[in-house]
């Protein structure tokens, strides 16, 4: 009985440990920047002469890492139609 609760203990240390590893590796790596979508604003847009529509925007990023970082962003703009013959936005 005294291996069978040592065999236990053993596996059961040895999946947390497993768990917490792949927690700390992947999943706090996808949220070190966030999108604050609230403290964003949409300041207006036009179209030029080559017909690329232009937005001109505020976008507000929260950097929860320690460290600098760059980043690109794309913006779903498939919900403004008639603007946009794309489903994607990309910004720069």
């Amino acid at each position: 009985m005294n291996r069978k609760y040592l065999v236990r203990s053993f596996l059961s240390i040895a999946l947390l440990l497993v768990v917490v590893i792949a927690w700390t590796h992947f999943g706090g790596k996808q949220r070190e920047l966030v999108y604050v979508y609230d403290e964003s604003i949409l300041h207006d847009f036009w179209i030029d002469d080559s017909g690329y529509v232009t937005f001109n925007c505020d976008i507000t990023i929260k950097n929860r890492s320690n460290t600098e970082m760059k980043f690109t962003m794309t913006a779903d703009v498939s919900k403004d139609i008639g603007l946009t013959k794309e489903t994607f936005a990309y910004s720069f």
